[in-house]
């Protein structure tokens, strides 16, 4: 069942990178969600979303957990599929004085979402029955997965402390403004 455990965790690097995409050039350059009031909340959800993923992706793809810390990391996973939930509510008011979320932006949202449920799902199934009891020692994994699980965490903690920064006004005033913005 370790032979799911790669295809999840490519699956979820690309769900990184379009994340980059979304949450840098959409989010924080383009509409500068941060600095909006009326998109407020829907930027405190990025920075939940963002904090959710960390501890996912290190007991997922860093040091595998079994029993209780098993089903922790379930339980942040579920976590952050209300958030997105949440957040796919919050979108409507967040931007609809932008006329709504542009096509591109929004084909980025369900690609992410689809590799996000995939390799969630796949990291889960990933572990044998027995690792869910709070007696088995965790499963080994693959090093090309656990190598690509540490790459991501600074990446994911450094993600959430950016969110949770710009929601300070200074600390937003420190972005440059984007140009072009429609």
């Amino acid at each position: 069942m370790t032979a799911l455990a790669l295809p999840s965790v490519v699956l979820m690097s690309l769900v990184g990178i379009l994340g980059f995409i979304d949450g840098v050039y959409f989010h924080i350059w383009k509409f500068r969600l941060h600095e909006r009031r009326d998109s407020r909340r829907e930027h405190v959800i990025h920075a939940l979303r963002a904090s959710l993923a960390v501890p996912a992706i290190y007991g997922l793809f860093v040091v595998p957990v079994s029993g209780v810390w098993l089903w922790a990391i379930a339980g942040f996973i579920v976590a952050d599929f209300f958030a997105m939930v949440w957040d796919l509510f919050e979108e409507d008011h967040s931007r609809r004085d932008l006329g709504g979320i542009p096509r591109a932006e929004y084909i980025i949202h369900v690609v992410a979402t689809g590799f996000h449920m995939a390799a969630c799902a796949l990291a889960l199934a990933s572990r044998p029955l027995a690792a869910w009891a709070s007696d088995t020692a965790p499963a080994d994994l693959p090093a090309v997965v656990m190598t690509i699980g540490q790459l991501a965490i600074p990446t994911s903690i450094a993600l959430a402390l950016a969110h949770f920064a710009l929601l300070h006004p200074r600390v937003a005033a420190l972005l440059p403004a984007a140009t072009g913005r429609s």
